[in-house]
């Protein structure tokens, strides 16, 4: 949970703060239908939220949170997810 002191770290400069969004686990995970030209979403908007708290929980600040993380997070909760 981001403190009203955190926000105002944020806005003086003394922090800062990466977001990462449901709509970020969607994109990335999304697959372009070949007969349609359009993406489809693998994951639910609840898989997706799944996703985040687990990068949350389970994050390395060695490594940070990346595309990379984010999709083996993906990967560890959701086996197969991926179309083949």
């Amino acid at each position: 949970m981001i403190t009203d002191e955190t926000v105002s770290r944020i806005r003086s400069g003394d922090a800062i703060a990466i977001v990462w969004t449901v709509n970020d686990v969607i994109d990335a995970t999304s697959h372009l239908n070949d007969e349609t030209e359009e993406y489809e979403n693998t994951l639910s908007v609840e898989q997706a939220r799944e996703v985040l708290q687990y990068m949350l929980d389970s994050h390395d600040s060695e490594w940070g949170v990346n595309w990379e993380t984010l999709m083996s997070a993906v990967d560890d909760l959701f086996p197969g997810w991926r179309k083949e």
